[in-house]
């Protein structure tokens, strides 16, 4: 119950929403990247499902796998409701959404029957990062690969919504005001990149291909955490008072730990000026499609050890 009221607030919180492109199917994993060291590719065992994708936000997703007679079920419902049944059940997403097909197939880790997409775009081949992937809307695009116009408020309800739980952000300081970092906490998030490269091939790749290390060029093996960020109380000038969400300021899925990070690396990472030399990653340019190639970004649980 409590996931579907998740739901139900996700929808009521849209507002518009942007044109989206018609989802992909990942039929090939792409090689590693030649001029780095070997990096994990993604497992061959993905599988392909029946999926249903619900718009919960501008550029948000949240991708259901129904049980096969469920599939069945809506695809015969959509079918009468195509020929005018007025017989045809279902509830109709309100008219700002998009729509996607009721019924696709995408491929996707076994076992993991929900997750969340964003739309995204590159917007940055080369250079120092702080972000794997950042909102338009905060201006952080020349330290971030990936960007779109999205809330990241929605993002964090859709990967409620999703079945994970948040932790905590970074903390810098203890209660003593004492320098003493701790880094951020929360069930792990694995992270996809799905897009057609130059020559129309559907290619899915773990975002840490596209991110290596400033000083070695050794690739990201870390997986991002759900910190959560944080929900605040702005106050202006006036006195008067709004309130907030910190991972709005741009902090959504982190290789600098913030403290309103939404993901972020459970291990310290370097604070810098993205500008200089020192920030801890970088741009593996040799693997990162141009700039404005459209890519959805798969945010998903980590598959439960057995």
């Amino acid at each position: 119950m409590f996931r579907f009221l998740i739901l139900g607030c996700l929808l009521a919180s849209c507002q518009s929403q942007a044109q989206v492109t018609k989802p992909t199917i990942s039929t090939t994993v792409a090689a590693e990247p030649q001029v780095m060291a070997p990096v994990q590719s993604v497992n061959t065992n993905w599988v392909n499902v029946p999926t249903k994708r619900v718009a919960v936000g501008q550029n948000i997703w949240l991708e259901t796998v129904p049980t096969p007679e469920q599939a069945l079920g809506t695809l015969v419902s959509e079918a009468l409701q195509q020929a005018g049944s007025q017989g045809a059940v279902g509830n109709s997403l309100a008219t700002a959404l998009p729509k996607q097909p009721t019924i696709s197939w995408q491929k996707r880790t076994p076992g993991i029957d929900r997750r969340v997409i964003v739309d995204l775009e590159v917007v940055l081949q080369r250079g120092f990062l702080e972000h794997l992937f950042s909102r338009s809307e905060a201006g952080k695009n020349h330290e971030s690969l990936l960007s779109s116009p999205f809330d990241a408020e929605v993002l964090n309800l859709a990967l409620i919504g999703a079945g994970l739980k948040p932790g905590k952000p970074a903390k810098f300081i203890n209660e003593n005001r004492e320098q003493d970092f701790k880094p951020a906490t929360g069930e792990v998030v694995k992270v996809y990149l799905d897009y057609v490269d130059e020559t129309g091939k559907s290619i899915v790749v773990p975002a840490q291909n596209w991110v290596v290390a400033a000083k070695d060029n050794k690739p990201l093996t870390a997986d991002w955490v759900f910190a959560g960020s944080y929900r605040g109380i702005m106050e202006t000038a006036q006195g008067e008072k709004h309130p907030f969400f910190g991972a709005n300021d741009g902090r959504v899925v982190c290789l600098t730990n913030y403290g309103s990070a939404l993901l972020d690396l459970p291990i310290e990472s370097i604070d810098s000026d993205p500008q200089g030399d020192s920030l801890g990653y970088k741009a593996n340019t040799a693997v990162i499609p141009k700039v404005e190639t459209k890519v959805r970004a798969i945010l998903e649980a980590a598959p439960k050890k057995k």
